[in-house]
């Protein structure tokens, strides 16, 4: 199909008035012939990616079912998320190795948003910062853990959250960087140990100050 009179996105942040030619689920083209229907003026935007979201719709990615996770590809993709990487909670490891399954075996229906990830928000956090997680379940990082429930994962885990201040965190990050993006969350941490962290091959925080002080 082709559109008309819609403000397309541009590399550069900003929006150009042109038109856009849509093949299956792909942009084809910005040309568009006279017969194009006219989208009045309306925004066209690429694809969004949520990195970080828990549930929707009365469904939680930790209920560990694919009827779960289909309720929130469906509801993402209604609103313009083309991919998710949902986030789980501070819970044991059979509790994980269950979400980490279902995630594996999910096979997304035409038009869900894409399942491209997992976002690892818990265990290995501070139990002092642990907002809505649950504490009783708080833990050091551990990476043959990680590597259990990545396998479990297809590869799916990538990003795990971590307070770099609690023992032995900061050689988890060390250790496995290279296998998975590390991010900074949930901690106590001052400046000095952030920065080591970052050293030691974390490359991302989440929910920047909220749940960690002002560093």
């Amino acid at each position: 199909m082709e559109f008309s009179n819609l403000r397309v996105y541009q590399p550069d942040g900003t929006f150009k008035t042109g038109g856009l030619s849509i093949s299956g689920d792909r942009i084809a083209s910005a040309e568009v012939s006279a017969d194009a229907v006219d989208m009045g003026g309306l925004y066209a935007v690429p694809g969004l990616v949520d990195l970080h979201f828990h549930g929707c719709m009365g469904r939680d990615f930790c209920d560990g079912t694919h009827e779960a996770i289909s309720t929130l590809a469906k509801y993402q993709a209604q609103i313009g998320v083309a991919a998710i990487c949902p986030a789980t909670m501070t819970y044991p490891e059979d509790k994980l190795t269950q979400i980490a399954e279902a995630a594996a075996t999910y096979q997304a229906e035409s038009n869900d948003a894409a399942l491209v990830g997992i976002n690892m928000e818990g265990p290995f956090i501070s139990p002092k910062k642990v907002g809505a997680q649950n504490p009783e379940y708080v833990q050091g990082a551990d990476a043959g853990m990680f590597r259990r429930l990545q396998k479990r994962a297809g590869g799916l885990i990538k990003l795990v959250d971590v307070a770099p201040e609690e023992p032995g965190n900061l050689d988890f990050i060390k250790e496995c960087h290279n296998e998975v993006r590390i991010s900074i969350a949930h901690t106590c941490t001052d400046y000095d140990t952030a920065v080591q962290a970052f050293e030691a091959g974390a490359t991302h925080m989440t929910h920047l100050y909220n749940a960690m002080p002002g560093i």
